[in-house]
């Protein structure tokens, strides 16, 4: 019998690591239907790594709202390993995320909040913290700048349209129908 190990990175802005590797194993199981698949999604430390370490540690994805680096409101995920007590925070370098650091007890056992998990790291150095604004931040000021542009962008709906048609392609690749 075969075995083959899929271990698939995401498509950057297209599709997840898992979603990559659920479509290999289809595409495996059309040429050799006996054949045993393993799947591995992986993550490079960009896109999708909170998504393929929460999902590889049996935890759960949480949104939150945070402020983006022109400080307007968004919705950003983290991943939550309640088992372990331990919380995976996706941060652009040179974005801030408010927190509020009076909530948070000393008690590394028994951290329950984002602002706990944000404080803490802010306590170990992995964080820099702007009393002022009450914002945790990574330090790099040119990927700020670049993320800003990216932010500022119109074109939005042109990345919706091409996840679409990727998609498509995907499903007639998959078909055999390209």
């Amino acid at each position: 019998m075969r075995k083959i190990v899929i271990a698939s990175d995401s498509f950057k802005g297209s599709i997840s690591a898992a979603e990559v590797a659920a479509c290999g194993e289809r595409a495996v199981h059309r040429l050799f239907p006996d054949c045993e698949v393993v799947q591995l999604p992986v993550a490079d430390g960009g896109e999708g790594t909170v998504e393929t370490l929460t999902a590889a540690l049996g935890g759960q994805s949480v949104a939150t709202v945070v402020h983006d680096p022109l400080g307007r409101l968004i919705t950003a995920q983290y991943g939550l390993i309640t088992k372990e007590k331990t919380a995976i925070i996706e941060m652009l370098s040179g974005s801030a995320v408010k927190v509020n650091t009076a909530t948070f007890t000393n008690d590394i056992v028994n951290i329950r909040s984002k602002n706990e998990v944000l404080t803490y790291m802010i306590h170990l150095g992995y964080l820099g913290y702007d009393q002022s604004r009450k914002n945790a931040f990574v330090p790099n000021e040119e990927i700020r700048q670049e993320l800003m542009l990216a932010v500022e962008s119109r074109a939005w709906n042109e990345m919706q349209l091409f996840e679409q048609e990727s998609e498509s392609l995907l499903d007639a690749t998959l078909d055999m129908n390209g």
